[in-house]
């Protein structure tokens, strides 16, 4: 008894003289120059800018570091020194995106996720793997889990950033942890776009000034304005055809995301190729001085109508026109024997095709 007693003593000692001799104070508001950030999708947040004064010494850092490696007898890692620059709600939040470094207090870290908010920055997901977390009850942390599972990079208070298992944490209580990862989303018309018109397409995650905004447009398309910015203008060009404007984002802690517009530029475009006439003689026939030349084609984009023309070769007389409403019909004109020119062209809202 008397020899645990004394083994007990020394470490005590050897603890106040080593492990508290510099701890620096506590953290207050006052020690910070209070102002405004924004959330990805662009909600305002208050945050604080240390004040010089106030920047932990060169012995103070040490001694946050040694003090957490000495706690969790060097299961965590070390990742970044002590400061009171930003703690672990701007980090998992802000710093690792790329932002400044702030202090964020709760609330407004809730800002970023807030349940039930179409258009939260944040939403919550399942899957662990590089997901921002939220110690949502009592303990007021924030995280970032990595591809490992239950590994966290976080920071602790003015203390270094350290990776660390879920247990190997001071914040309690460790339980009902929330995931969450960035819900990009891109807006834009998907409705047919006529020659020469402009179409704007844009994302929610319009301050996150680190991250690559990435845009692409298809055929038929001229870019016009808005690369690597929320907000991308393609027009259409001359033509008909299927066409999209694709939309990436890739964010400075690893998060990528993509989604697409997919729509119609033009006016409909039938492929002459696929013009086919049956008469009496059988398919692939236009007969003369015979009733029924039976017509089908294949065309590509909506359409109201076709109109088709029966012309000589020169197109100076016109033989035979019609308004068709479907992609056959039948040719109601006996021509004679000769050359003619057969023509059909699509009508939808952005005019006739050519």
């Amino acid at each position: 008894m008397k020899r645990f007693f004394v083994l007990f003593f020394v470490v005590n000692v050897l603890f106040c003289i080593y492990g508290y001799s510099q701890f620096p104070d506590p953290v207050y508001d006052w020690m910070f120059n209070w102002g405004t950030r924004y959330t990805p999708k662009g909600d305002q947040i208050s945050a604080g800018v240390l004040k010089e004064d106030y920047v932990l010494t060169v012995g103070e850092k040490a001694t946050l570091k040694d003090y957490w490696l000495w706690y969790y007898q060097n299961r965590i890692t070390f990742i970044s020194e002590a400061t009171r620059t930003y703690n672990c709600h701007g980090y998992a939040w802000h710093v690792s995106e790329g932002g400044d470094n702030v202090w964020i207090n709760t609330p407004n870290d809730d800002k970023y996720w807030t349940e039930g908010t179409y258009d939260a920055s944040y939403k919550q997901i399942s899957s662990q793997t590089n997901a921002k977390v939220a110690f949502v009850e009592s303990a007021d942390h924030s995280a970032i889990r990595t591809s490992v599972a239950n590994i966290f990079i976080s920071k602790w208070g003015q203390a270094p950033r350290f990776q660390h298992n879920i247990n190997d944490c001071p914040y309690e209580p460790k339980t009902n942890l929330k995931y969450y990862t960035l819900d990009p989303k891109m807006t834009g018309s998907e409705s047919i776009l006529c020659y020469n018109v402009e179409r704007e397409f844009e994302t929610n995650i319009t301050h996150m000034t680190e991250a690559t905004l990435t845009w692409t447009e298809g055929y038929y398309l001229t870019y016009v304005s808005g690369e690597g910015t929320p907000e991308y203008t393609v027009k259409g060009k001359v033509g008909g055809g299927y066409s999209y404007v694709n939309f990436q984002i890739t964010t400075p802690s690893g998060f990528w995301w993509s989604d697409q517009k997919n729509f119609f530029v033009g006016t409909p475009y039938v492929n002459p190729a696929t013009i086919e006439f049956t008469c009496v003689e059988g398919p692939g026939y236009f007969c003369t001085n015979a009733f029924g030349n039976e017509y089908t084609f294949t065309y590509t984009g909506p359409y109201n109508y076709f109109d088709v023309k029966l012309t000589n070769l020169s197109e100076t007389q016109t033989l035979y026109q019609d308004r068709i409403y479907s992609t056959w019909s039948t040719l109601e004109y006996w021509p004679p024997e000769g050359t003619y020119k057969f023509m059909v062209r699509g009508n939808n809202d952005c005019g006739t095709s050519h």
